[in-house]
């Protein structure tokens, strides 16, 4: 089951442990997350970015697993149909014991027929 965030909060430096890294394979295994909410501007395809969040390189044990991940949930209003969209991006940088590096992007895109949109990012 998913904890979730309240609105509009930060979640905390900390993320609770949700499932078992426990293996070895996992002994040292260091993680950085980055979450980001751009804004473009459909005519122009300029991007801001209204939110965005690191979770800093930390154990991949403090991190929970799929089974019971992190929920942030994030309200924009004001979005202009048609003019512009918001791009929704996660990446994960893992680096294990013997330095070597595996980094996953993903991506989505909010329909830009949206006026009012909430965004449920799960880690």
């Amino acid at each position: 089951m998913p904890h979730p965030l309240p609105d509009d909060e930060d979640p905390p430096g900390f993320l609770p442990r949700g499932g078992n890294y426990q293996s070895p394979i996992y002994d040292g295994v260091l993680a950085k997350v980055c979450l980001t909410v751009s804004r473009q501007q459909l005519a122009t395809g300029t991007y801001t970015i209204p939110w965005d969040i690191i979770f800093t390189t930390r154990s991949l044990r403090q991190y929970p697993e799929a089974i019971s991940p992190i929920v942030i949930t994030k309200t924009f209003n004001q979005v202009q149909p048609g003019k512009e969209q918001l791009p929704v991006s996660k990446s994960i940088r893992c680096t294990d014991q013997n330095n070597q590096v595996q980094q996953q992007a993903l991506g989505e895109t909010i329909p830009a027929s949206a006026t009012f949109q909430r965004v449920t990012i799960s880690l």
